[in-house]
């Protein structure tokens, strides 16, 4: 885990996810992740011809993307802010993979759409599939004042990319 920068004219941007059915709801990382790991995949049907020695693979879809990585939140200054600050974390994780009540249509019944933001370097319309959250410290009180959360995130498409959708972002 990276030191906290004293001069916030030095701190780089940070990561945010937002909810997208409630934009007011962002969580911003107290620490940038230290690795971000991205899995990219298609998927192919075997198909069995008669005689052939082999199964041929005919390509069917690409997989869903997905990003894997840590947050950390330390609070480093003692005071009642901070400690909401982690608490307001676990809230957005723990509502982040719930439905919300009172839902009009069942095609918005699950749990939110996320946009996934890293300044100067992705960003990912996403759901929620995993988040194990780990505290490691608490204060004389009981309240954790050290979470960890090990994020898997997945994106949601809704349209069609191809390939040379990609090569219109290449610099």
């Amino acid at each position: 885990m990276s030191q906290p920068i004293q001069n916030l004219a030095e701190r780089p941007p940070r990561v945010t996810i937002r909810r997208l059915d409630n934009p007011d709801l962002i969580l911003e990382a107290q620490y940038n992740p230290s690795e971000l790991e991205e899995t990219i995949g298609a998927a192919y049907a075997k198909l069995v011809v008669p005689g052939l020695s082999h199964k041929v693979k005919q390509f069917t879809n690409t997989e869903d993307d997905v990003l894997k990585f840590k947050l950390d939140y330390v609070v480093d200054d003692g005071g009642p802010a901070a400690a909401d600050r982690l608490i307001a974390a676990r809230l957005f994780f723990k509502t982040s993979v719930r439905p919300r009540r009172n839902i009009g249509a069942v095609s918005s019944g699950g749990a939110p759409r996320l946009l996934f933001f890293w300044p100067n370097f992705m960003s990912m319309t996403s759901i929620l599939v995993a988040a194990s959250l780990k505290y490691t410290q608490f204060n004389s009180t009981g309240r954790p004042i050290r979470m960890s959360v090990d994020v898997t995130l997945e994106d949601v498409r809704d349209t069609i990319i191809l390939a040379d959708d990609f090569f219109d972002e290449a610099p």
